[in-house]
């Protein structure tokens, strides 16, 4: 069993300045599981302590979609017990990251008239009502309202308008939108595992903020979160998310590209991927190698020819990229910083391929700001999982006071203090 780090290298306060977080990583080649203890808002310089772990490899999952709903209750029952067990604690509700193969990334701006009036939180949660109301489309949930600009008056680039003075209130919100179909069939999915979904949140998004430092995040970055079905990207400055996005290309289908060309089964094809596959030409060169599994006929390829296969498939996963963010004016906000997270950055050559096709300076980044992680969780593959952390560590912070409301909107205010 794997053990988070002893309790004498953990800074812990007291119990009644924690609550507990479970939450789950819905992935097409991995289902992870993470039970942690964040500190409660205010308690801003605490990280939060990992108490728990469990992961099983994806099955019936794909592009946030269920695909075999008995094998996904199987992937996340396996997940969900192995954190229980180290937590030595259970699972109720979880705060679930998916990464779907659709989404819309939108930006609402909305004027609130203040006639001399101080902001208060009424104005600020009426202002995020509009955007999510001006946003609304009958086929798509919305997982995010990100405020990233306030404006009173003539005064721009606020970090907080409550309290101030004056004729209007602006408010600039990113409202990140995904297929409600895929959602209902993995809350589904849940509930025969008898767990309630807590929240959903965009995996890129959340991956981004267990991995970009704070400079990376304020001066302007490109994330790529390289998953096995798609690849997510998200552009940040000043701090927030300003872009997000998905391409329906990663990681498994270099496995898929590298299984049909050697004639090898999926499993064996994996294993080349990650042993000896490189996006770049190695010294071996035309070096053969035997890529055979145990009681498989010898096979033997050079390693330029493996290049070969991975290669094209990692420069259409970002050529989409790039193509995507040549639509959008706010993708310029990146600057030159890029970094690259998931299963798919761990590909050898991945940065210094992603480094020439783009020209940018670009790292590939591991979860941070958590205590107690496993060293099996610290890969970045895991960021989604341990990102989920991050959001809710976020959320805590970020959070409005409720606010009353009428029609269905009469919950918003606890749903903006999940959103934020």
């Amino acid at each position: 069993m794997i053990k988070p780090n002893a309790p004498s290298q953990v800074k812990r306060t007291s119990a009644h300045r924690r609550r507990h977080v479970a939450v789950l990583e819905l992935g097409t080649c991995k289902v992870a599981c993470i039970i942690a203890e964040t500190p409660l808002a205010g308690e801003t310089d605490e990280r939060a302590i990992i108490t728990g772990f469990g992961y099983h490899r994806g099955e019936g999952l794909r592009g946030g979609h269920v695909t075999h709903m008995v094998e996904a209750e199987r992937a996340i029952r396996a997940a969900v017990d192995g954190a229980e067990r180290m937590a030595e604690t259970a699972v109720s509700d979880l705060i679930v990251s998916i990464s779907p193969d659709r989404l819309m990334s939108r930006i609402a701006t909305v004027e609130i008239s203040l006639n001399q009036q101080i902001v208060t939180d009424e104005h600020v949660v009426m202002a995020m009502r509009h955007a999510t109301e001006q946003l609304y489309h009958t086929d798509y949930d919305i997982l995010h309202a990100i405020p990233i600009d306030y404006a009173v008056d003539e005064s721009r680039r606020l970090h907080d308008p409550r309290g101030l003075i004056g004729q209007v209130l602006r408010v600039d919100v990113h409202v990140i939108s995904v297929p409600i179909a895929p959602l209902q069939n993995i809350r589904a999915c849940l509930e025969r595992c008898h767990l309630d979904v807590q929240k959903f949140i965009l995996s890129p998004y959340a991956s981004a903020l267990a991995t970009l430092t704070a400079d990376e995040m304020d001066l302007g970055v490109l994330h790529l979160e390289m998953g096995g079905s798609t690849t997510g990207y998200s552009v940040f400055f000043e701090g927030h998310p300003v872009l997000c996005g998905v391409v329906p290309a990663g990681a498994h289908h270099i496995t898929r590209d590298l299984a049909h060309g050697l004639g090898v089964p999926l499993a064996t094809a994996e294993r080349i991927k990650n042993l000896v596959g490189s996006a770049l030409s190695t010294s071996h060169g035309a070096d053969e190698i035997d890529v055979a599994s145990d009681g498989d006929e010898p096979v033997m390829v050079q390693y330029d020819a493996l290049t070969k296969i991975i290669r094209p498939r990692l420069e259409e996963t970002f050529e989409l990229v790039k193509q995507n963010l040549s639509k959008s004016d706010l993708a310029q906000l990146a600057g030159r910083r890029m970094v690259l997270s998931g299963g798919g950055a761990s590909l050898n050559g991945a940065r210094e391929f992603a480094q020439h096709y783009f020209d940018r300076t670009v790292r590939v980044a591991t979860p941070m700001r958590l205590n107690g992680l496993p060293d099996m969780a610290a890969h970045t593959a895991f960021s989604g999982a341990a990102g989920a952390v991050a959001y809710a560590r976020k959320a805590d912070q970020t959070a409005l006071p409720a606010m009353p409301l009428l029609s269905r909107w009469s919950n918003i205010g606890q749903w903006l203090k999940l959103n934020f």
